[in-house]
């Protein structure tokens, strides 16, 4: 059974990326010598999921030494969806 598309997207070699993918290519990218000093995430119409993602990516660079702050800037907004024009 392949993942939802809620729960996945399409990496450059056209196979499925999973969430469990995506974090770790973060964790292994912020890991780097001349690593990121931020990293952001966001999506569209799925404030939850990307919250969700960036607390555990957080907390697995803190098991890891790193120190981490977490900010989320727009969870306090409504979440707004497009209506489609016909």
């Amino acid at each position: 059974m392949s993942p939802s598309p809620a729960r996945s997207g399409l990496c450059s070699s056209g196979r499925s990326l999973t969430t469990r993918d995506l974090l770790a290519n973060l964790i292994d990218y912020a890991e780097l010598p001349a690593g990121p000093q931020s990293i952001a995430v966001g999506c569209s119409g799925g404030r939850p999921r990307t919250c969700g993602i960036v607390e555990i990516l957080a907390q697995r660079l803190r098991d890891n030494g790193r120190e981490v702050e977490v900010s989320h800037h727009h969870a306090h907004l409504p979440r707004v969806l497009k209506r489609a024009t016909s």
